[in-house]
C-alpha cells in the first residue's frame, strides 16, 4: 500500500509549522503550498488522498480552490477545512461541495489528526 499523500493550503506560516511537527510524527507524505494557485499546480503534477485547507487567503482563497476542484478537475478527493472563519454563507458553500470536515482555528491538532486517519 502507498503511503497517502496530503496537501496541506494555508498561507499562515504558524499553522504550516505545527502541522509539519505534527506530520512527520506520522506515516503521511505531506506537502505544504501558501494558497489556492500554488495548490492547482501542485494537484494538476500529483495525486493526492486529502486536501486540507484554508479559506482565507490572498491572490486564491479555498473556497475558490475547492469550486476549482470538484467543478474543473471533476475530483472526489476529501478535503477537510480548517479556517477561522465564521461567516454563515461561506460555510454553505462548503456543504455544496462535500467538504468532508470542518475545524475552526484555534483547533485540536490531535482531533484533526484523528479525522484524517478516519478517512484515509
Amino acid at each position: 500500500m502507498d503511503t497517502p499523500r496530503i496537501l496541506v493550503i494555508d498561507d499562515d506560516s504558524a499553522i504550516i509549522k505545527l502541522m509539519e511537527i505534527f506530520f512527520k510524527r506520522t506515516s503521511y507524505d505531506v506537502e505544504y503550498c501558501k494558497d489556492g494557485s500554488q495548490a492547482q499546480d501542485f494537484f494538476t503534477n500529483k495525486n493526492y488522498d486529502l486536501v486540507l485547507t484554508d479559506l482565507l487567503m490572498p491572490r486564491f482563497d479555498g473556497i475558490r480552490f475547492v469550486k476549482w476542484l470538484r467543478n474543473e478537475q471533476n475530483s472526489k478527493i476529501p478535503v477537510i477545512v480548517v479556517s477561522s472563519v465564521k461567516d454563515e454563507a461561506k460555510l454553505a458553500i462548503l456543504k455544496e461541495h462535500d467538504i468532508v470536515a470542518f475545524f475552526r482555528k484555534p483547533f485540536d491538532i490531535n482531533e484533526l489528526l484523528k479525522k484524517i486517519g478516519e478517512i484515509i
